[in-house]
């Protein structure tokens, strides 16, 4: 599965990102999973996106968060 998807409306085209964002990167889950998200005025499904569970998340070594974020 691709990071982008192309999504078409009635005004606009654009590119969606279906990954995860993670430490500045889209990424994929680990797992390889995915759910679609439904459009809540028809029901009809939009983007299958990215899924992250609690394994998935553990192996993406993400950073401490006192190194991503200034404190003072």
């Amino acid at each position: 599965m691709s990071l982008t998807t192309k999504i078409e409306t009635p005004s606009i085209t654009y590119e969606q990102p279906t990954g995860l964002y993670i430490d500045g990167k889209w990424v994929k889950g680990k797992e390889g999973k995915t759910f679609e998200t439904i459009n809540p005025s028809n029901e009809k499904p939009i983007v299958a996106v990215h899924e992250a569970g609690p394994d998935g998340m553990k192996s993406l070594h993400l950073r401490h968060p006192s190194e991503v974020f200034f404190t003072h």
